[in-house]
C-alpha cells in the first residue's frame, strides 16, 4: 500500500513505489486521501486513484504492476508455508474470513494468498474484524484488492464488527465506500443476502 497508515491509524503518509520517497504526516493538513492525492497530482505524482497504489513521484517513471507492499508479499510467501492464524469458512454461500486480534507479516501473507487464489470468485466475502482493535496499511491493501477481485466477478465484499479505529482509517483513506462495515456477522450476511436478491431482479 502506498498510503501508509501510522501505528495508531490516525495519520498517513504517501510513498513513491519507484524510488521510495516518503511524504509524511498528511492527515492533519489534508484530512483524507482524496484531498491529498488531488494536490499531489497537481505536483506531478501519477498512479492509481486509490491509496493502495501503485504511485510514483514526479521524478520517477509511471509505476507499473503492483506497489511495494504487494511486491513484498510475492517475495515473502513461499509455497507450503505453515498454516497461519486466519480462519475462513463458507456460511450460507458466503466466504467468511475471520482475522485474529493481532496482525503479523504471516497474517498479511496468508490473507494475500487467500484473496489471490483461495476465495472462490463466485461468492460474496465477509471479513470479520471483530477481534481486531486497529488496522494497518498492509491489511487495507488486501481488503481493497479483495474488493477489486470481487467486483470483477459481480460479487461484494463487506466487513463485520470493525472497530472505530479501523473504520476511521477507512474514511481517512477514502475507501469506506468500497468496504461497508456492519455491526456483526449476521448484519453483514443479511446485507449480502439483500444485495443478491436485488441483483436478481
Amino acid at each position: 500500500m502506498t498510503a501508509l497508515l501510522s501505528r495508531d491509524g490516525a495519520n498517513f503518509s504517501l510513498a513513491c513505489d519507484t524510488c521510495g520517497q516518503l511524504v509524511a504526516n498528511l492527515a492533519p493538513a489534508m484530512g483524507t486521501w482524496r484531498v491529498a492525492w488531488s494536490l499531489f497530482v497537481e505536483d506531478g505524482w501519477r498512479g492509481a486513484q486509490r491509496p493502495t497504489g501503485p504511485h510514483a513521484c514526479g521524478r520517477c517513471p509511471a509505476p507499473r504492476g503492483h506497489g511495494m507492499v504487494e511486491e513484498s508479499f510475492a517475495r515473502a510467501t513461499p509455497a507450503g508455508r505453515a498454516p497461519q492464524p486466519v480462519a475462513w469458512r463458507e456460511l450460507d454461500g458466503v466466504t467468511v474470513v475471520e482475522l485474529p486480534g493481532t496482525l503479523h507479516l504471516a497474517t498479511h501473507a496468508h490473507l494475500h494468498d487467500l484473496v489471490a487464489g483461495g476465495i472462490r470468485p463466485t461468492q460474496h466475502v465477509v471479513f470479520d474484524l471483530s477481534r481486531l482493535p486497529s488496522a494497518d496499511s498492509a491489511l487495507l491493501a488486501v481488503l481493497v484488492a479483495a474488493h477489486e477481485a470481487a467486483a470483477r466477478h459481480g460479487r461484494r465484499i463487506c466487513l463485520a464488527g470493525a472497530a472505530d479505529r479501523v473504520t476511521g482509517a477507512l474514511r481517512m483513506l477514502s475507501v469506506d465506500d468500497l468496504l461497508p462495515n456492519f455491526a456483526d456477522l449476521p448484519a453483514a450476511l443479511a446485507w449480502l443476502d439483500t444485495a443478491a436478491v436485488t441483483a436478481a431482479y
